[in-house]
């Protein structure tokens, strides 16, 4: 069990790889040439005293804002990433996050199915190994990464303590997916749960390996054009205004 999990979750973190890496190096680009590159030119610009074009002028001014106040930036980066850690390590705050997680388009889709994927494996394991199903729920509540959809097992437990079934209650969890509700509602009449809990988790952890490959198809490409058009615009615009120096001279 701890094997597949470990298996998982490697896999979403090394599908990310390489478009963080993508990111950094474009980002680090950007900056390099703001901060150093184009203040090359500034004075160049300055000393023949010709009116830049307004996309030269952006590009200059951002350039002297990343070489006066890069240190900032790197200040505010810093003071974010510790804002957001404090926030994580507190029940209420992380809720929020994670809630918000969900949402997110492609991202949320991926973290739901890695989550029902744990949820079937782990309360199927617990049951075929003669766990009663109102503590397996507990365990399985506990090993919930995300706090939305362990509060929402969590009223799920209760509702097991009143004489419900589980398939009901799950449909009312936050972002659960209607189909392993109902595939775990056959399971329930059928008196084949634990068969199906492993079927639910197979199926959904090629899902999210599935949907993880079809994100990255889409948002490696993407992120080229994007970042390769941001930089594409800092060159041009510095090209733009030698361009015009050497109309002038002409």
């Amino acid at each position: 069990y701890m094997g597949r999990s470990r298996d998982l979750k490697n896999s979403l973190v090394s599908a990310l790889i390489y478009p963080a890496v993508l990111v950094l190096v474009a980002v680090g680009s950007i900056l390099m040439l703001l901060g150093y590159v184009v203040p090359q030119f500034t004075q160049m610009f300055a000393d023949f005293g010709q009116a830049l074009p307004l996309s030269t002028r952006i590009t200059v001014a951002l350039g002297e804002a990343v070489q006066s106040y890069g240190w900032v930036l790197l200040l505010l980066v810093a003071t974010g990433a510790w804002v957001i850690r404090r926030q994580l390590a507190e029940r209420a705050s992380a809720r929020r996050w994670h809630a918000w997680l969900l949402r997110l388009p492609l991202i949320g889709d991926v973290a739901v199915k890695m989550e029902v994927a744990r949820f079937a494996h782990t309360l199927g394991t617990l049951l075929a190994n003669g766990v009663p199903l109102l503590a397996a729920l507990s365990i399985v509540r506990d090993a919930t990464g995300n706090y939305v959809i362990a509060d929402g097992l969590e009223q799920v437990a209760l509702s097991l303590k009143d004489g419900s079934g589980l398939a009901e209650p799950l449909a009312a969890v936050p972002f659960f997916p209607p189909f392993a509700v109902h595939m775990i509602r056959v399971g329930e009449e059928s008196g084949e749960l634990q068969t199906i809990l492993a079927e639910v988790s197979a199926a959904y952890e090629r899902e999210t390996q599935l949907t993880i490959k079809r994100s990255l198809s889409i948002l490696e490409p993407a992120l080229i054009l994007v970042l390769g058009a941001v930089i594409a615009a800092v060159i041009i615009s510095v090209l733009a205004a030698i361009l015009g120096i050497n109309e002038l001279v002409i």
